[in-house]
């Protein structure tokens, strides 16, 4: 697979989703009244492979642009390839089908649609160890919730 369809495919199903692409941050975009939530692509640096990176920024916890960058979310995340023998977060693009694939974002998506619905509460309830990687802002805020 090329790492344009990698993309495309990317594109499409978080288009499905309700995520826009943004040209300008090279990042997809759900804006919720709680949440912005970005996702982007990462080629590896050691392989033909990617990583897809999400971001969570609450609204209330900071202003910001319209579309702040994966990097600047309060808290990141990564996106399962469950079609390795164990769950791992990179996409090796060689030994993807492109229907595997659109599974495999589907299956994500899916499961980042209670954090779409209910807040980043609901985040870390399905990924309690991800609170480690919470700074004390975004802590202090998960505790007043």
């Amino acid at each position: 697979m090329k790492s344009k369809v990698f993309k495309r495919i990317l594109k499409e199903c978080a288009g499905e989703y309700g995520f826009k692409y943004i040209f300008q941050y090279k990042a997809l975009y759900l804006n919720t009244e709680q949440l912005i939530i970005a996702v982007n692509s990462q080629k590896s640096s050691y392989s033909n492979a990617y990583y897809v990176n999400c971001g969570f920024f609450v609204k209330e916890l900071k202003k910001t642009s319209e579309y702040p960058k994966v990097e600047e979310c309060h808290i990141l995340h990564r996106f399962s390839n469950y079609e390795t023998e164990h769950r791992s977060d990179l996409f090796n693009i060689d030994d993807l089908e492109d229907s595997t694939l659109t599974a495999i974002f589907h299956k994500n998506f899916v499961e980042l649609r209670p954090t779409i619905e209910n807040g980043i509460k609901s985040f870390f309830e399905s990924n309690p160890k991800a609170v480690c990687a919470a700074g004390q802002a975004l802590k202090q805020y998960l505790l007043n919730q």
